[in-house]
């Protein structure tokens, strides 16, 4: 119910920049869980290395924010929802993002250490 208030208190601009920041936050919170479970490093560097992939990469950043704020909003009447199907889908869509934007760092790093001469194995 605050959430609701919130939102139809605050003006036009306000709105954006917050509903901006939620969904990089969200973002961000998704991509550290991914590289977490996926990668052996420690909680600072993952939090980096998620907050730059969140940042780098802003059409998937919007999307996953943008499904992730979708999926909460068509669960707000519906509790069973979100215990059947909403935390799976969230996953999902969060490291499916997630691949992506590694998969493509690796490639771009693939053609730089190419263009260098160096072997990549």
């Amino acid at each position: 119910m605050n959430y609701v208030q919130l939102i139809q208190s605050l003006s036009g601009l306000i709105l954006i920049v917050y509903l901006l920041l939620t969904g990089l936050f969200i973002t961000w919170t998704a991509y550290f869980f991914s590289y977490i479970v996926h990668f052996e490093r420690g909680v600072i560097p993952a939090l980096t290395n998620a907050l730059m992939l969140a940042v780098s990469h802003p059409i998937s950043t919007a999307a996953v924010a943008g499904l992730h704020m979708a999926l909460f909003y068509l669960s707000l009447g519906q509790l069973y929802l979100i215990a059947s199907v909403g935390g799976s889908l969230v996953a999902y869509c969060g490291f499916f993002y997630f691949y992506q934007a590694v998969q493509k760092t690796i490639r771009v790093q693939h053609v730089r250490k190419e263009a260098k001469g160096e072997k990549s194995y």
